[in-house]
């Protein structure tokens, strides 16, 4: 067996790490078009319809609260809506995705729904004692440093999201 190195095996070396850096690009970009996908299927955009005429009824947020306490249906709807942001936040923390295009695809849809669902959010974890939204929360904040900072999206675009 001879132990030296050669030209051969530094290339075959070389296109292994390429392959690997290929398809783990690959995957972090399927994962971020899954939760696109997800968020656009004909089942989730019936959940979503239903988020939103609740977020934007002339209710106010106590009313809209109590709400929740009679239609379970509806409660459990918010609560599978949250959970798709608070997955995503956990993919992102992670970095199961790919951090630019995920933070780019979400424009505004993170800041807008943080922000309706915020009351929701912070009545579940005072009154009802549920950890709920904090990775929602997390990515909303990495959300506004990564506009604010063009430094920061150029060092993710360079990255390339890996």
């Amino acid at each position: 067996m001879n132990p030296e190195i050669t030209l051969k095996d530094i290339i075959t070396f070389s296109l292994i790490i390429i392959g690997l850096f290929i398809t783990l690009r690959q995957f972090k970009l399927s994962k971020t078009l899954g939760f696109i996908n997800r968020y656009n299927d004909p089942n989730f955009v019936d959940i979503r319809a239903s988020v939103d005429e609740w977020l934007d009824s002339d209710k106010d947020e106590i009313e809209k609260l109590n709400e929740l306490e009679i239609d379970k249906r509806l409660a459990a709807k918010i609560t599978i809506f949250i959970n798709l942001f608070t997955e995503l936040g956990v993919a992102v923390n992670k970095k199961i995705v790919n951090i630019p295009i995920t933070l780019d695809l979400w424009n505004p849809a993170l800041t807008n729904y943080w922000r309706k669902l915020e009351f929701y959010i912070i009545d579940q974890r005072e009154n009802k004692k549920n950890n709920i939204g904090n990775n929602f929360e997390g990515l909303v904040e990495l959300h506004r440093k990564y506009k604010k900072s063009k430094l920061l999206r150029i060092m993710y675009w360079l990255r390339l999201g890996i």
